[in-house]
C-alpha cells in the first residue's frame, strides 16, 4: 500500500483515448472514514462484522492522527485501538 494509504489507479479508455485517474482508499482508511461518519451520526454499520485482525494496527494508529478526537474515542470504545 502506498504511504498515503490510497491506491492510485489510472484507467485508459481505448475508444476515446482519454485517461481517468482514481484514488481508492485502503482498508484502514475506508474503515476510519466509516467510523468518522458514524461518530457524527451520518452513517451506520455493523461493527461486529468487521474482522479486526484484517486491519493493520500500525496504519490505524498513524491514520487516526488525522481524525477528530471523537473518532478516536469511538475506536477505543469498541476496542479497535488499544
Amino acid at each position: 500500500m502506498p504511504a498515503n494509504n490510497y491506491l492510485n489507479i489510472i484507467l485508459f479508455s481505448v475508444s476515446s483515448g482519454e485517461a481517468a485517474e482514481f484514488f481508492i482508499a485502503g482498508p484502514e482508511k475506508a474503515f476510519l472514514d466509516a467510523v468518522y461518519l458514524l461518530s457524527f451520526g451520518r452513517y451506520s454499520f455493523d461493527g461486529s462484522s468487521i474482522d479486526k485482525n484484517k486491519l493493520d494496527l500500525n496504519i490505524l494508529k498513524k491514520e487516526i492522527k488525522k481524525f477528530p478526537l471523537r473518532t478516536k474515542r469511538l475506536l477505543e470504545k469498541y476496542e479497535y485501538l488499544p
